[in-house]
Order: structure tokens, then sequence, then C-alpha cells
């Protein structure tokens, strides 16, 4: 995977800067609203590794065996699906019916759980009415913000974890992203890293 070798790659937080890479990375500050991720997330675009935070590390991939390439490796993203098929909240899923999750991993909605069923619908209301009056400094439409966020964030940790369990190290996707450029959706390159010896350590 060439693609990935020859590029360097970002990853931005506003946490403390890290002299090695830690699964999961620390924790971020005034963050604790925010579904924790295991995996280390890196991507080519600076300006949208900004988005996650000011500190920046540049890495370079060492080792792309073990690495599952959602955008390239057809049978591999296959058998991703399946597995997260496996999974009882995926049953209500478009994001992972078959044609949509193939051109989802090449525009990168295959980041974004979709779905059409009333029931889900009715969950993430709940919780974020839950979250509005838990933390009361929020108002109902920031809970919904934030719940929203971690349903998105939910998703893509699940990827990492179905992609580990089929014994992954890594995975490289598209990522919808529609912050950068406003009025344009980017399908911005992301590495997800689950275990050492993927990535070089971190230079800040």
């Amino acid at each position: 995977m060439k693609h990935l070798k020859n590029a360097v790659w970002y990853h931005g937080t506003n946490g403390q800067k890290f002299p090695s890479w830690l699964f999961p990375t620390p924790a971020r500050p005034n963050e604790p609203l925010l579904f924790q991720l295991t995996a280390v997330y890196l991507t080519t675009d600076l300006n949208f590794a900004k988005q996650a935070g000011s500190n920046i590390a540049e890495a370079n991939v060492l080792n792309t065996r073990g690495v599952l390439d959602l955008v390239n490796d057809q049978q591999g993203a296959e058998k991703l699906r399946v597995q997260l098929n496996n999974r009882d909240l995926y049953k209500y899923s478009e994001t992972t019916k078959a044609g949509n999750w193939r051109k989802g991993c090449k525009t990168g909605d295959c980041a974004i759980y979709t779905f059409t069923h009333p029931d889900i619908h009715q969950v993430i209301v709940k919780r974020a009415a839950e979250l509005h009056r838990d933390v009361p400094q929020l108002t109902a439409s920031q809970a919904m913000t934030v719940q929203l966020h971690n349903m998105k964030r939910a998703h893509i940790e699940t990827m990492c974890i179905e992609a580990k369990k089929l014994g992954y190290s890594g995975m490289f996707f598209h990522e919808a992203d529609n912050h950068t450029t406003p009025g344009t959706t980017i399908a911005q390159p992301v590495l997800a890293v689950f275990r050492n010896g993927v990535i070089s350590q971190p230079i800040w």
C-alpha cells in the first residue's frame, strides 16, 4: 500500500503531547461528554487534523501488513460489513447494506451510521433529553449535537473493534468531511491504528 507509506500522517489533539503512542490516547481536556476512542486516528490532511486539536503530531507508516484498506480492498471491506451486521444495532443500519457500504467506502459515508428505523430515532431523542437534564448548562440543541457526534464516534470505534477482531492492526478508510471546506463534502483519508508497530512514534 504505497499510498499509505508515501504520505505524512497527522494526529491532532488538545490534550497532552505524549512521547509514544498509547492505546487509547490520553483523555482530552474539556471532552468528558464525548465517547472515548481506543484507536489512534491520523489523516494526511493537516487542516482536518487541526479540527481535532491544535497540538499536531506527525508520523509515517512503517508496516502496512495487517492494515485493512476499506477504500481499495473490496473483499476485506465486505468481511468487515458482515462482521458489523452480526451486531444487533446494525440490523437497523442503512450504512451497512451492501450497496450503500460499497459506495460509502469510497465517499466516506461508511463512517456515518445512518438508519430509518423509528426506534433508533427515539433512543437518540431520549438520550439527548437525559443529557440535557443531567448537564443543564447544555441547551437541548447542544445536547442533541453531542449525542449525534457520539453516535458517529461510536460507529467508527465499532468498525475498529470489529476489524481488530478479524486480526487487523489498523484500518484505512475515508470519512465524509463537510467542515474543512464549507459547502463541500470531502472524502478525507483516515488511518486508524490499533497496535504499536504500524506507525512511527509521534513527532510534535
